[in-house]
């Protein structure tokens, strides 16, 4: 049994296509094919069907996929191990950056390993839980996330500081100088939020819910796109961002609003490394000064 088989085995299953797998991979569908037969007779099992819209996995294949994903990771980490005795602590890093990360944050932990010249860096953006795959797949080696990783996932989370969710509005918002705000002023109000289904929109229409109000209906969902501060430039919707965004001096027509006494955000911004995956020396220096830079910029709340 060949282990690059097992890779084209995962991508398969996790397009759900040969065509899009083999899109994926940058090889042919032929190939892909030739591969996926050869697997299943190395292993004399069928691993996928094939039907109209793609290949879906038979009961081998499902239980195949649960250990091939872990033995593709463990190849890569060898792999990688073996770069890093040829190359020391130089070699590259890719980061993987949450929604609602500051960029200076990026910024102050990468600028010093660019200036060293011997590490090069990836950074890739995504929703949280597109950066839990990534680094449980180990296409990312770490991460920073505004989410903590669900209990049994294989991920280490490392809380770097405290992150609040609050309410911005442009200047001339009508909210922007009231003294006092009440949820029911802010359940009237138009809004731009997270797309549905992530924890911050959940907790954000969790919290009118409680207070026996009906969410906002008035809403702009972003899914992996930044802060979208000329939308409400007119003054016409409040955002909700993390309080670093919120006070980064990104642009002097925003300000933070009231928030009613009981508004109460957990957030917290931490570091994402695979449980007990391989970390090289490039990857292992990246973290130490995300870290670094957290604790100096975020000392106030910094756990």
């Amino acid at each position: 049994m060949r282990v690059d088989d097992l890779r084209n085995f995962v991508a398969v299953a996790d397009a759900g296509s040969l065509a899009r797998a083999a899109n994926d991979l940058g090889a042919s569908q032929p190939t892909l094919s030739k591969s996926l037969a050869r697997l299943e007779r190395a292993l004399r099992v069928q691993l996928v069907e094939r039907h109209a819209r793609g290949v879906r996995l038979t009961a081998a294949g499902a239980t195949l996929l649960l250990h091939a994903r872990h033995v593709d990771v463990d190849v890569r980490d060898a792999l990688a191990a073996l770069r890093d005795l040829r190359q020391g602590e130089s070699g590259s890093v890719r980061i993987g950056i949450g929604v609602g990360i500051p960029q200076a944050l990026t910024a102050a932990a990468c600028q010093p390993l660019i200036a060293s010249g011997r590490i090069s860096i990836e950074i890739q953006g995504g929703m949280s839980d597109s950066l839990f795959q990534a680094v449980l797949s180990g296409q990312a080696d770490f991460a920073l996330t505004g989410v903590r990783p669900p209990e049994g996932a294989r991920l280490a989370w490392t809380p770097l500081f405290r992150d609040p969710m609050v309410a911005v509005a442009h200047r001339s918002h009508p909210l922007a100088a009231a003294r006092k705000v009440s949820w029911s002023m802010l359940a009237k109000e138009a809004w731009i939020v997270p797309n549905l289904g992530t924890i911050t929109r959940d907790w954000f229409e969790q919290q009118f819910r409680d207070r026996a109000l009906a969410p906002p209906a008035r809403l702009v969902s972003l899914r992996g796109y930044p802060t979208f501060y000329e939308l409400a430039a007119d003054g016409s919707a409040l955002l909700l961002v993390a309080l670093s965004l919120a006070r980064a001096g990104r642009d002097a027509q925003f300000v933070e609003i009231k928030r009613p006494p009981d508004w109460r955000s957990e957030r917290v911004v931490g570091l994402l490394a695979r449980e007990g995956g391989y970390a090289s020396a490039a990857a292992a220096r990246a973290m130490k000064a995300v870290t670094t830079a957290a604790q100096r910029m975020f000392r106030g709340t910094a756990l």
